[in-house]
């Protein structure tokens, strides 16, 4: 083979090379730049999320407290507010909450249903023996009689849910002091059990 030739060759084979490494390459730092930005846009959302379900615990621990005073003084309290929907909320911890997070929602769900259908069961009885109007709205009778005497169900109940409310926003504050660098892939879950905990509750 001609030498000029070869050279040529030579030089067009490591032009090529380069030219595939250098795309290699590039196509690699953009791949970690899209995906270093999908990661950051998501703790974004997990960072609100999280932020207001505080502010929607918050809000349930003092409406449940103020409850529990109106059952055990039968007086209505000073603050009689009402809960926010916490739907959204929870939709969006769903979406984007860690599973440590939704174990912990979890349970804390299960213990604060129990005293909040321990409150409906007992105002309703309030109402009928007050002949209070509005009467408030029915309870299922099957979760009424699971739940024995309302009054020391709420009793019970009300501080384990508070407990277990203080635990979650403990995690919450630990995942988001961490930062994004923690965050794992969720596990599969049946998610389908929150939606069933509030059609029995």
């Amino acid at each position: 083979m001609n030498p000029t030739i070869g050279a040529a060759l030579i030089a067009l084979i490591g032009a090529v090379a380069a030219a595939g490494g250098a795309y290699y390459g590039a196509s690699r730092t953009a791949a970690k730049t899209i995906e270093a930005d999908r990661h950051r846009r998501l703790w974004e959302k997990r960072s609100e999320a999280y932020t207001d379900a505080v502010a929607g615990i918050l809000q349930l621990m003092k409406v449940r407290t103020s409850r529990m005073q109106h059952m055990t003084t039968e007086t209505e309290p000073e603050d009689s507010s009402t809960p926010m929907d916490l739907s959204l909320m929870e939709a969006r911890l769903i979406a984007y909450a860690s599973d440590a997070v939704l174990e912990a929602m979890e349970q804390a769900r299960l213990h604060g249903n129990r005293f909040d259908t321990a409150f409906r069961v007992w105002l309703a009885a309030y109402a009928k023996a007050h002949a209070v109007a509005p009467r408030p709205p029915t309870v299922d009778s099957l979760a009424a009689r699971d739940l024995g005497d309302p009054m020391a169900t709420a009793k019970e109940e009300l501080p384990r849910a508070t407990k277990l409310c203080n635990d979650l926003m403990d995690i919450i504050r630990q995942e988001l002091y961490a930062g994004p660098g923690r965050m794992e892939p969720p596990q599969p879950r049946d998610l389908t059990k929150m939606a069933r905990d509030d059609i029995s509750a």
